[in-house]
């Protein structure tokens, strides 16, 4: 499978993730949840900038609180779609 491309439309993520609404929803509100840890922990950092060890321990926290939600795990691609978009609305929000 090629890996999701950083512009694709949440439509196209939700799809590459293979999650139905509620179960999408789900994994909007536990990725928003770690953006906001990433944040306290990295502050000012994009996602690119965080460090890899970092990051796959995001992927293992996120696809293990969606594991107990009976949801379909994600791919690190679907992860780093979601982190650049939601790091980045964060990072407006803040700036306001």
């Amino acid at each position: 499978m090629n890996p999701l491309p950083t512009s694709a439309s949440a439509e196209k993520a939700q799809a590459a993730a293979g999650h139905g609404l509620e179960q999408w929803g789900a994994f909007y509100r536990i990725t928003k949840d770690e953006a906001r840890f990433i944040r306290s922990k990295f502050p000012g950092k994009t996602w690119p900038e965080i460090p890899a060890d970092e990051k796959m321990r995001v992927l293992e926290r996120v696809n293990e609180q969606l594991g107990q939600q009976r949801v379909p795990t994600v791919r690190e691609d679907v992860l780093r779609w979601r982190m650049l978009q939601i790091m980045r609305e964060m990072k407006r929000q803040y700036c306001r």
